[in-house]
């Protein structure tokens, strides 16, 4: 096997220039994914490759992604998908998206793209948290509300025991008298 060790050096060399183009993103803790204009992945940070660990090609990961849309053009399936909505825009692109990952595990997500000539720039910022936070916080109210009633009934049917015992004490009381 020959292997052309000068073809090697320039692809190295222009591997290392688009890394060092891209990697200030590496600093980011949002996942981020850099997108060119024939639909190739050309970079993912260390935050995107830990939430998107089932990330093998971008055509799979836009089958994981959702979002609510109402497209006007019923032909093209693709843009019900948000990455594929987000590289048709001639515009940046905002979205609020979920992804199902392999283990049925529904996140939530933040999605921008940015448009920079040949490329997209697409960042997600997890606001799974802030959901489930939300969500916990609707419970917590509705069972404190539950709870604020039960504590009232009980409080009234403690003192209609009392009532009653009262009652029945005087009616032992009477009884006694009359005997």
């Amino acid at each position: 096997i020959y292997i052309d060790s000068s073809l090697f050096t320039v692809h190295c060399s222009l591997y290392n220039i688009v890394m060092d183009k891209f990697e200030f993103f590496s600093k980011f803790n949002d996942a981020v994914i850099i997108i060119n204009d024939k639909k190739d992945v050309l970079y993912k940070n260390n935050a995107f490759k830990r939430r998107f660990t089932d990330f093998s090609e971008l055509h799979k990961f836009s089958h994981q992604l959702n979002f609510n849309v109402c497209t006007l053009d019923g032909e093209d399936v693709e843009m019900y998908s948000p990455i594929y909505q987000a590289l048709k825009s001639i515009q940046n692109f905002f979205a609020y998206v979920t992804y199902q990952n392999l283990q049925k595990e529904t996140l939530y997500f933040n999605m921008v793209a940015i448009k920079r000539s040949r490329y997209m720039v697409i960042i997600f910022s997890d606001v799974t948290a802030e959901n489930k936070l939300s969500v916990l916080e609707k419970e917590h109210e509705a069972l404190s509300g539950k709870y604020k009633k039960l504590y009232s009934e009980n409080q009234n049917f403690v003192k209609i025991k009392q009532k009653a015992q009262a009652q029945a004490i005087k009616m032992v009381l009477i009884n006694k008298m009359s005997n």
